[in-house]
């Protein structure tokens, strides 16, 4: 993670988690909580703190991190006590300790001593960070697509670089060219080390172009995973021989399925982007979105990742880029914050499914 994106991650959990009061909401659930562990004591109500501080929780926008913040968020014990997914294991803790209030108000507790744990790492790294790290405000109306390349689309070596960076120009060109835009739209920004981050910017209506593909890719990847999930499973099952022929027979049947399936869903998703962009008409431009889409998912399928943000930023009402928009700009980010989210949640669902075909 860059420097710049980690004192940004100081920035924002100041602005997220501190401004909002977050450790006090906590606080005021545990203080209600320790009251109702006393002996001989009447119980004080609690459901105004716990619905204050779920709505509190649930307002923290996540999605507005990249995977490298979410990441470190992680290892600090941060990232499931805030969001979506603080506020489930709040409801879970009460609703699985209903009647051990005891048991309820040590965990609220050791998970307020890790927010404040995590909170003071933060601001330690802000305090050594200020005044040395400008945080750059160039994406005026652009959106950040970090490219992940990992695992079997790693770039180890000059080869790798070149057959990816065609791979990536192919991509970016069929999408430019269902907006009429050069593929110069989508610009290199920076890369990192490690396992290779290249980092693009690009103009809203593409990006909510890749984001739909993403999106849609992902959802044919859960298919695929869910169909091998079932004929691993059912290759699992034991019975008599008559019988595990015919399931054996079933597990190759589902295989070749998920197989197929790939070719079909992609020929539905061109269409489907034609459509949506109102480009169904332009059948010069199929071939090369085709290219683009098979591209992208042969991408996530060896491994590699795509992660978009959309930056606040400050805009010219006399921008004339923003006479290209379909939608009002506002309207247009909040629908891209939204399909940002999606994304993230389906990517959750994929893990998931590739860990039960890995146990």
């Amino acid at each position: 993670m860059h420097v710049d994106e980690l004192y940004a991650l100081t920035l924002w959990a100041d602005k997220e988690i501190r401004n909002k009061n977050v450790p006090q909401k906590y606080q005021a659930l545990l203080k209600i909580l320790q009251q109702n562990t006393k002996p001989n004591q009447p119980k004080q109500p609690f459901e105004a703190q716990k619905e204050d501080l779920l709505q509190t929780l649930r307002a923290i926008n996540v999605s507005d991190l990249n995977e490298s913040q979410k990441s470190f968020m992680r290892e600090l014990g941060l990232l499931d006590l805030v969001g979506e997914e603080g506020a489930k294991n709040i409801e879970q803790i009460l609703y699985i300790n209903a009647l051990d209030i005891a048991t309820a108000t040590q965990k609220i507790n050791q998970l307020l001593q890790q927010l404040n744990s995590a909170l003071q790492k933060l601001q330690q790294i802000k305090s050594g960070l200020d005044g040395y790290v400008k945080i750059e405000t160039e994406l005026k109306d652009k959106a950040l697509i970090r490219v992940y390349f990992e695992n079997e689309a790693s770039i180890k070596n000059i080869t790798n670089l070149k057959e990816w960076s065609s791979v990536w120009f192919e991509i970016g060109r069929g999408v430019a060219m269902l907006h009429e835009s050069p593929p110069e739209e989508i610009e290199v920004i920076g890369a990192s080390r490690g396992s290779l981050i290249i980092e693009l910017a690009t103009t809203y209506f593409i990006a909510r172009t890749i984001s739909r593909i993403i999106i849609e890719i992902l959802n044919i990847v859960e298919k695929i995973l869910f169909l091998k999930q079932k004929a691993e499973e059912i290759k699992s099952i034991q019975l008599a021989n008559q019988h595990q022929e015919n399931l054996i027979k079933l597990s190759s049947q589902l295989s070749k399925q998920a197989d197929e399936i790939k070719e079909t869903e992609i020929e539905n998703l061109v269409d489907s982007v034609l459509e949506a962009e109102g480009k169904a008409e332009k059948k010069d431009i199929i071939n090369d979105l085709r290219k683009s889409i098979k591209n992208l998912f042969n991408f996530f399928e060896k491994g590699g990742d795509v992660d978009l943000t959309i930056p606040d930023s400050e805009f010219d009402e006399d921008d004339e880029s923003l006479d290209q928009l379909d939608q009002p700009r506002d309207e247009l980010v909040m629908e891209l914050k939204q399909k940002v989210k999606e994304l993230h949640g389906l990517k959750n669902k994929i893990k998931m499914l590739e860990n039960k075909i890995d146990s």
